[in-house]
């Protein structure tokens, strides 16, 4: 049994007439609802614990008693990373993975992997459910949208400290080789896990051009960035 699951009880083969049983469900946190009579009943613990469930009937003979143990367990706690709403710049991909969680956890997307994390390409709502070792399931679920992140087009290597280098705003720079090349279309920088680091160390001011190509989608990315110096 887990929290939040409506349970049936059933008194069957205690209810000898119309005399209908009364129920305490051992849950002190309930208040009211913690007895009724009826048969059969449900209830619907919020906590995890050990309760002691009684049932009486009043007979011809007097009252008859019944104690079952019910064992309501936790719910797994879930938490989808990274949190909320989250951006991702067309041409890259976005892992996702839940929280922590005990050995036993069985995990199931909503694409049918089972895998703890999920690697992602395109904008949408995605949704993951756990199961722990108890039977207990839990969601938790993201929306990532797309966004364009525009690439910076000039740098300005004069030592300022300011604009230095050509940095890929917005991306995760490790996942993109890039080639620069002049005007002329002469090839003057390549970087297969570009680091941020060109400076136009070398080469004169001017415009260049750059072919940037996502290592884990294969996307590519064109577009041109001006040296001032």
């Amino acid at each position: 049994m887990c929290v939040g699951t409506e349970i049936a009880f059933s008194a069957e083969g205690l209810v000898v007439d119309s005399t209908l049983p009364e129920w305490d469900f051992g849950d002190s946190t309930a208040g009211t609802p913690n007895h009724t009579i009826g048969n059969p009943v449900r209830h619907r613990y919020l906590l995890p614990s050990t309760y002691q469930v009684k049932v009486m009937v009043a007979t011809a003979s007097g009252p008859v008693q019944r104690t079952q143990q019910i064992r309501v367990n936790a719910l797994p706690a879930l938490r989808l990373i990274p949190r909320g709403d989250t951006a991702l710049c067309y041409g890259e991909s976005l892992t996702l993975h839940a929280s922590p969680q005990p050995g036993g956890t069985v995990y199931r997307w909503q694409d049918g992997s089972t895998n703890p994390t999920l690697t992602v390409q395109q904008p949408g709502q995605y949704m993951l459910e756990i199961r722990n070792a108890a039977g207990c399931t839990e969601r938790d679920s993201i929306f990532v949208r797309d966004q364009a992140c525009m690439l910076p087009n000039i740098i300005t290597p004069n030592g300022d400290a300011l604009n230095q280098t050509f940095v890929l705003a917005g991306l995760n720079a490790v996942e993109w080789s890039i080639r620069i090349f002049n005007r002329w279309g002469t090839q003057v920088f390549h970087q297969a896990q570009y680091d941020n680091s060109w400076s136009a160390d070398g080469q004169v001011a001017g415009l260049y051009y750059y072919l940037l190509t996502n290592s884990q989608t294969g996307v590519q990315r064109k577009g041109w960035v001006e040296v001032v110096k």
